[in-house]
């Protein structure tokens, strides 16, 4: 610690310990009148506090801020300092420590009077609060104290709710005198003609403001809400149409006259459809605000139970015109599959998408999904190269070219196709990649690839250790390669915690457990797995088979030939009809009969 902040917490110590008690005289202004020595203690304490305010250390402050209270109770940048304080520790809920902060920032505007800060913070506070009869005195203070447009504006507000219009028309004036009749007046003017119910002066005072301001458009919206609020739409109307004559693209201008000719709900409505068509073509306006314009209209026609159809007429021209994203074909396409238009209309849309924004994935997702509804399946592996080719790090394509190729039909290829996609991928969707080393696992084992097939397993086993999937085949296969036993043991505890009854599960663990020579504990868990598969009417050949091989491993021969006869009588397949009728011709006796293969 420096040797100066040692001695100023020294000399905090000391003042804190020797100020307790001590008294005040209250001078004829309110502040109190101190002693030097109190003066210095007092600040002290205070700059103390202000430091671990500044430092986030509100208890400490708060506990300075008390202390230098008792020395000085009248101290405005106290109260001041404790107000804020309080307000930075309470929650919303906490009512006492806002009342609380409330009363130190009166007591900050009360001991400084003629201090506009303090009394400018309880004036705000007051009016947040909406307790405008309490701010109303401290704004008309700070109105002569400290005139600025500001202070105004808020004296103004605080009139108008509490219905004195004329005075809040006065302290816009005021405003008006310093920087013009700038757009906060006109609203706070315009919503006191709207309150007091005088339309006259409104309109007039609006078509006066719009006339006086041509190029401000927050002026030209106020006066288009409340004329369409009022059905007040000649001068609007009349405006509109001189303006769209200088400035034919400006979207805040079209956008008015769409609202206006469907205000109007005019018979024939050919004239909202062609503005509606300017502003879908209007290269001036964000491409993402056109499709929520469009999406308004259509959200409305839809509620009226109305066809879109003039939407998708204006859509098949704006989606032709230069975009620089495909945001608009992708909402045409949205809208006609909500519509549930004919196939063969979404087509041209999303091909329109794709060609815009070639590098966009969700383009090729819904042309993929477009070709899957109409059984497809050349088209999908086309889009998904295209895909690979202008997205080549997003492994999907590839899985989905794998898959519509068939997996199975041929292994050989779906498997150069992933492990490319696996070699360029930077898609880290954990799904994704599970599924996909899970399926080459599985395909490397079937050719005869072990150590492919459980160097994918392990990748899978990296993101997700509880993948059920890869715990039960890898351990299985390790089982019957006899390889790495306690490993495959390991995995099938894993397995069993996730799922304790699942019979394809205690069937792998009770196989591993009978490879490793433990044969009692594997008739146990073998036991388990074919009363679980008893109660959910789950018949497999292969979980009898090992039951058999099991329990023959313990010497009791009939049990084991009991349950090879029920899994010859669940499988169909040759090889292994063949190897099962030969362990029970080898070691049935009477009164079992041995079947006929």
């Amino acid at each position: 610690m420096k040797f100066k902040h040692l001695l100023l917490c020294i000399i905090t110590s000391l003042l804190l310990t020797s100020c307790v008690g001590s008294k005040s005289v209250v001078q004829p202004d309110g502040r109190a009148a101190l002693s030097a020595q109190q003066r210095f203690r007092f600040d002290a304490i205070y700059y103390e506090a202000v430091n671990q305010q500044l430092a986030g250390r509100y208890a400490s402050a708060y506990e300075l801020l008390t202390k230098a209270l008792e020395i000085d109770s009248t101290a405005a940048e106290a109260h001041l300092c404790m107000a804020e304080i309080l307000e930075a520790v309470r929650t919303s809920r906490d009512t006492t420590l806002l009342h609380q902060s409330n009363e130190h920032l009166r007591l900050a505007a009360h001991y400084a009077p003629n201090t506009t800060t303090y009394l400018k913070k309880y004036a705000d506070k007051l009016l947040e609060e909406k307790r405008y009869e309490d701010a109303l005195p401290a704004f008309e203070k700070l109105a002569k104290l400290s005139a600025n447009s500001k202070i105004y504006y808020d004296l103004a507000k605080t009139y108008t709710q509490l219905a004195r219009y004329e005075e809040a028309h006065t302290a816009l004036n005021h405003i008006a005198n310093m920087e013009g009749e700038i757009y906060p007046v006109i609203e706070m003017r315009a919503n006191i003609y709207n309150v007091t119910g005088d339309t006259t002066a409104l309109f007039a005072y609006l078509e006066k403001a719009c006339n006086e301001n041509t190029d401000d458009i927050q002026i030209f919206k106020l006066h288009l809400e409340y004329s369409l609020d009022y059905k007040h739409t000649k001068f609007i109307e009349q405006d509109l149409m001189t303006r769209l004559e200088k400035n034919p693209e400006n979207p805040d201008y079209q956008m008015g006259l769409f609202f206006l000719y469907a205000f109007k709900e005019l018979d024939d409505n050919t004239p909202k459809w062609d503005i509606l068509k300017r502003i879908a073509c209007n290269s001036l306006i964000d491409e993402e605000e056109r499709c929520k314009f469009i999406n308004m209209v259509a959200d409305q026609l839809l509620t009226e139970e109305k066809s879109l159809e003039p939407i998708f007429t204006i859509y098949d021209t704006a989606i032709y015109t230069d975009l620089k994203t495909s945001k608009l074909p992708q909402h045409y396409a949205y809208l006609l599959n909500k519509q549930q238009a004919p196939r063969e209309r979404m087509l041209p849309v999303l091909l329109r998408a794709k060609e815009i924004e070639p590098e966009n994935e969700d383009n090729y997702y819904t042309l993929a999904a477009y070709y899957k509804d109409i059984d497809d399946t050349d088209k999908i592996i086309e889009v998904c190269r295209e895909a690979q080719y202008s997205i080549p790090g997003n492994l999907l394509f590839y899985f989905w070219e794998a898959y519509y190729l068939n997996f199975d039909s041929d292994p050989t290829a779906a498997i150069e196709i992933l492990e490319r996609g696996l070699r360029h991928n930077t898609n880290t969707e954990h799904d994704l990649l599970i599924t996909t080393h899970n399926w080459l696992g599985d395909k490397y084992y079937d050719l005869g690839k072990k150590k492919l097939a459980y160097e994918h397993y392990e990748k899978v086993l990296a993101i997700d250790p509880y993948d059920v999937s890869t715990l039960n085949n890898y351990a299985y296969y390790l089982s019957l390669e006899e390889d790495s036993l306690d490993y495959a043991e390991e995995m099938g505890t894993r397995l069993l915690d996730i799922e304790p009854n699942n019979p394809t599960y205690l069937d792998t663990y009770a196989w591993i457990l009978y490879k490793q020579g433990k044969f009692t504990q594997a008739q146990i868990y073998i036991d388990k797995t074919l009363e679980a598969a008893d109660k959910e009417d789950y018949d497999s050949a292969v979980l009898f088979d090992h039951a058999g091989d099991i329990y023959l491993a313990l010497g009791e021969k009939q049990k084991a030939c009991l349950h090879w006869i029920k899994a010859l009588e669940l499988t169909t397949e040759p090889s292994e009809r063949k190897a099962i009728h030969k362990k029970i011709k080898r070691y049935a006796r009477p009164p079992i009969s041995i079947p006929k293969l």
